[in-house]
């Protein structure tokens, strides 16, 4: 499988839940970066260093997940970046493209939600 261009990019704060996440990534052919709180999401991502998506965790240190994305969904440059929020927490948040529970599902439910709604090359 080529890889795809453009990178994902993942927020989460725990080590082992990003370095899963990278693997499973890499093993469907997709390239990530990682950051480990809102803020350094929201710096990379106004670097202008295109990506196709955001994985985003919603307990984050500092800012929350739920404060990057009305951030996010509130820069004009940015807000057409898809985000699939990826949370123990139950639920769903409006400005998500997707919300995929940690623990619960299957990784293809993860993967599925990022290849329906990555943006394409």
């Amino acid at each position: 499988m080529a890889p795809h261009r453009a990178p994902i990019l993942v927020i989460e704060d725990n080590f082992q839940t990003r370095d899963v996440l990278q693997r499973v990534l890499a093993i469907r052919g997709y390239v990530s970066v990682i950051a480990t709180d809102a803020t350094e999401g929201l710096d990379y991502l106004r670097s202008g260093k295109p990506v196709c998506l955001v994985i985003l965790d919603l307990h984050l240190p500092g800012r929350d997940g739920r404060d990057f994305l009305r951030e996010l969904k509130a820069d004009p440059k940015l807000a057409a970046v898809p985000v699939v929020v990826y949370s123990g927490d139950p639920g769903h948040l409006p400005d998500a493209a997707a919300f995929v529970r940690k623990g619960s599902d299957d990784p293809d439910v993860l993967l599925a939600a990022i290849e329906r709604h990555r943006l394409k090359e």
